[in-house]
Formats: C-alpha cells, sequence, structure tokens
C-alpha cells in the first residue's frame, strides 16, 4: 500500500479505526532520516490481508515539517529499512 497525499493517509487511518484495524501494539520505531519506520503487531489478523513478518507489519512514514507526507507498507522489515534509508 501506498499513500501520497495526507486527504488519502487519514482516509485510510479513519477506515481501519472504524474496522478496529487498528488495535495492537508498536514494537518499535526507528528515525531513519526523514522517514520513520513503524513495526506494528496488530491485536487481529486477516490471513487474506497484509502480510505479516513473524506477525508484524513494518510502515514507513515521510515527514515534512512534522507532518506525514507518505505511508507505505513493506513486506518485512529490511525492505522497510531499504526505503526509508532512500
Amino acid at each position: 500500500m501506498e499513500l501520497r497525499e495526507p486527504p488519502q493517509i487519514l482516509n485510510v487511518m479513519r477506515e481501519n479505526r472504524a474496522r478496529r484495524v487498528l488495535e495492537g501494539d508498536v514494537e518499535e520505531v526507528l528515525d531513519v532520516g526523514k522517514r520513520v519506520v513503524v513495526a506494528f503487531r496488530p491485536a487481529r489478523h486477516d490471513p487474506e490481508g497484509w502480510p505479516l513478518d513473524n506477525g508484524i507489519r513494518y510502515v514507513v512514514l515521510s515527514l515534512d515539517n512534522g507532518l506525514v507526507t507518505e505511508m507505505k507498507g513493506w513486506l518485512n522489515r529490511q525492505v522497510a529499512l531499504d526505503y526509508a534509508a532512500t
């Protein structure tokens, strides 16, 4: 999933919250330059949904002046870290 516009990001977050998809634990947050890697362990997971890496979903947030400008999900930690470093 790749979201580049703040309204898209907010809409997805609202929809996920309403569907209670956002319940879980943030396992790790890594600052990588202008991006942040978030490791999120969802409380529930639909096997047909986004794949998890050992039970964790990795999302990279791009920031500009403290605002999220891009949110992109990755299949595993290393790929997320690689993207965040670009």
